[in-house]
């Protein structure tokens, strides 16, 4: 399970529904859900990267970034009292809107935390991984230059 926020917004990463944001209406102390996710996850890390974006991973493997609509997002601001959210109702008790997927990457490798960076350090990691391994792979081409491959001995 996980909480993000940020103003009145809030992100909750649910163990077996993926993500549902939440507008929190302070003047009767309400939480009203106004969008979730079309697919229903295992979150175990998430990360909320802008006001309408949010990164996660669940338990199959999966790393994706789920994206709630721009109109969606001025729709819910513009409305203080929040009574347009609060009264419309969408299909099987669900919220009326759905966040779209932005991208799915299946990394089979379970996330336990997923944390947000700045873009030098995650370039920097990207380079270095990337000489690592362009320097393994030069060292394995050489070591199997360098190896004879066997002579076989005559029996006569």
């Amino acid at each position: 399970m996980s909480l993000h926020t940020q103003g009145d917004r809030i992100v909750v990463g649910d163990v077996q529904e993926s993500f549902h944001f939440v507008k929190y209406k302070y003047q009767d102390n309400q939480l009203i859900p106004f969008a979730d996710d079309t697919l229903p996850r295992w979150i175990t890390g998430s990360c909320m990267l802008d006001y309408n974006t949010v990164a996660g991973g669940d338990k199959f493997g999966n790393f994706f970034v789920d994206r709630l609509p721009s109109e969606v997002s001025d729709e819910v601001d513009d409305d203080p009292s929040a009574n347009r959210i609060m009264f419309e109702r969408g299909q099987l008790n669900g919220t009326t809107h759905k966040v779209t997927l932005v991208v799915v990457v299946v990394v089979v490798l379970s996330h336990p935390s997923c944390h947000h960076s700045s873009f030098l350090f995650s370039f920097f990691l990207f380079f270095f991984f990337l000489f690592f391994f362009f320097f393994l792979f030069l060292l394995f081409f050489f070591a199997l230059s360098v190896v004879e491959p066997p002579r076989r001995v005559s029996r006569w």
